[in-house]
């Protein structure tokens, strides 16, 4: 009997565990497959850094374009909502039109040098089929979620820019979204103005910190011709949510060795990073910090602001120091100055955080007598970018009436066409224009969203509106499964109690009964 008791308790016990498990398990393990099901209803990211941003053009404008002449290296970019995912890292990054060129040129000027059909096989099929990408750039989205280049290479070897390039990491998926990339080194030739300046400016420094004999004992020196040179510079990018149910942007610029205007100024670090956070509801944070560490002008202290650079160190040298610094850049045609940071979180549904770091702008011109091109011809270098903005409704995907997925699991077409994340070339920022001292903002355009599945028929709130939503999606076919078990080990509890398996108290005759 005790033994039988036993048996039927145990019964009933699994029956109400598997219960328990049929309520709680899909529901928490269809959380962890689907990262999407507990977030925003509408929400999105954009993530961007560039260690170094150069543009270059002249004063009557070499093409009839803004900034004809782009490059941000390294760069990373991210871009994040409800229906796509997109993250590029690149340790030369020349704009969306030069990551496009190849295909432009396949599909406009090949097509106009040939007829229809005609374009000759080893230009179509190796080169066009499809076309290459740059060599510099990767990308991933929902299709290729990681992209990495294959080895470190120099950039421009011999040119007016040279890059030690060492590494570009992109990765894209529903639970995050980051761009790495890595340049060992960067130098930019200096300008005709640039050499002359600079050994003359070192001079200057020597007598006045030295004396006469010092200065008459300085020569010219390699890095009197280098505009900028850096030893390496870092950029990231990355989009997650956090264990508060937040949407977290950062991206984050260093730059290590920075060397400007033939080596007058020298900086240890310049380090910018950007934080935008927000879940909707109660969270809209944001942080922006720009770091300069280890700022000198032959060998004294120094500080840059928005006014320029102001050399530290004894009172009898500050001053004429900084004076014959000012003056070396007014003969290279040059400026430094730090640019804007700012950050900004906007109240309403969704609620939109923005932080951004425009960095330490460094500008430098010079007048070339070029045959039927005579023109001022100018380069602005904004080093340290980093910029984010998180967007996130109050809405919650469980929130919601409908559910995605077909009955059985098989999934429904969508209400409208998905478009797959292109390069557009955003997140970017505008570094402002030629001669001015920066302070552009930053810009963010979002590839289309895919519509959502709908429900047709009626909508109910509550427990019912819950099963409904479980009937045309899979779980509920799991939660079956648990339901039939724990059904029939409660059936064999029931058999248990039943009086037949009981035995029957036996009876005692009459006449053997003890009064």
């Amino acid at each position: 009997m005790k033994a039988l008791r036993r048996v039927r308790r145990a019964c009933f016990l699994a029956a109400a565990v598997l219960l328990a498990v049929a309520v709680v398990v899909p529901a928490v393990a269809r959380a962890a497959n689907d990262p999407d099901a507990n977030r925003p209803i509408v929400w999105s990211g954009q993530g961007a850094a560039e260690a170094i941003i150069a543009t270059a053009d002249s004063k009557s404008g070499v093409l009839p374009v803004q900034q004809p002449f782009f490059a941000g290296f390294p760069d990373a970019a991210t871009q994040w909502d409800t229906g796509s995912q997109y993250a590029r890292a690149s340790t030369y990054y020349p704009g969306p039109t030069g990551v496009g060129g190849a295909a432009l040129a396949c599909d406009q000027a090949l097509s106009q040098i040939f007829a229809p059909g005609r374009l000759p096989p080893n230009l179509d099929d190796p080169i066009c089929k499809p076309p290459p990408p740059f060599p510099t750039v990767v990308q991933a989205d929902s299709t290729t979620p990681d992209g990495r280049t294959d080895a470190s290479q120099a950039l421009g070897q011999g040119g007016p820019l040279t890059i030690m390039a060492t590494s570009a990491v992109a990765h894209a998926d529903r639970t995050s979204v980051y761009g790495d990339a890595v340049l060992g080194s960067v130098n930019v030739a200096g300008t005709g103005a640039v050499a002359p300046s600079a050994l003359a400016f070192r001079r200057q420094a020597a007598s006045i910190l030295h004396g006469p004999a010092a200065a008459a004992a300085v020569t010219a020196a390699p890095s009197d011709n280098s505009t900028l040179h850096i030893d390496s510079a870092v950029a990231h990018s990355k989009q997650t949510y956090d264990t508060d149910g937040a949407l977290v942007v950062t991206a984050t610029s260093t730059l290590k060795g920075v060397s400007l205007a033939g080596g007058a100024i020298q900086i240890a670090t310049i380090k910018s990073d950007t934080m935008s956070r927000t879940d909707g509801r109660g969270i809209a944070e944001h942080a922006e910090h720009f770091t300069l560490e280890g700022v000198t002008v032959s060998g004294q202290p120094a500080a840059i602001d928005e006014t320029g650079v102001h050399v530290g160190g004894s009172t009898s040298s500050a001053k004429p120091l900084t004076d014959a610094l000012n003056a070396a850049l007014a003969s290279m045609h040059g400026k430094v100055a730090l640019a804007s940071t700012s950050g900004d979180a906007k109240s309403g549904d969704p609620k939109t955080v923005t932080s951004q770091v425009q960095g330490l702008y460094f500008y430098i011109e010079q007048f070339l007598p070029i045959p039927n091109a005579t023109d001022t011809y100018f380069a602005t270098f904004t080093l340290g970018v980093a910029g984010s903005v998180a967007t996130a409704s109050n809405a919650r995907n469980g929130d919601l009436t409908t559910e995605e997925g077909g009955i059985g699991g098989v999934s429904a077409p969508s209400d409208t066409g998905s478009a797959a994340p292109v390069d557009t070339g955003t997140p970017s920022f505008d570094t402002g224009t030629a001669g001015s001292t920066g302070g552009g903002s930053f810009n963010s355009v979002i590839p289309g969203r895919p519509g959502r599945t709908a429900v047709l028929g009626n909508r109910r709130s509550g427990f019912l509106n819950q099963l409904e939503a479980d009937l045309v999606g899979a779980t509920i076919s799991h939660r079956f499964d648990l339901l039939y078990l724990a059904v029939a080990i409660a059936f064999v509890g029931v058999c248990l109690s039943s009086r037949l398996l009981v035995p029957r108290p036996r009876q005692v005759p009459s006449g053997n009964r003890v009064s």
